[in-house]
């Protein structure tokens, strides 16, 4: 399988931070009322950190 460009490894990690930190300030601000809401989010900012990591080759 061939490598995806470089602009698109960055793209994709950009996507992810913006994600991670719209999640993240949604906690901060309590936006997010149950349990299930709030363990969702935190689900989907550990994937979209995970993918920035194995983006970066630190995983």
């Amino acid at each position: 399988m061939k490598n995806p460009p470089k602009i698109v490894i960055l793209n994709r990690i950009d996507r992810a931070r913006r994600i991670v930190k719209t999640d993240t300030q949604k906690i901060r601000l309590k936006l997010l009322k149950t349990p299930e809401e709030i363990y969702s989010t935190a689900e989907r900012i550990a994937k979209g950190e995970q993918q920035h990591q194995s983006l970066m080759g630190n995983l």
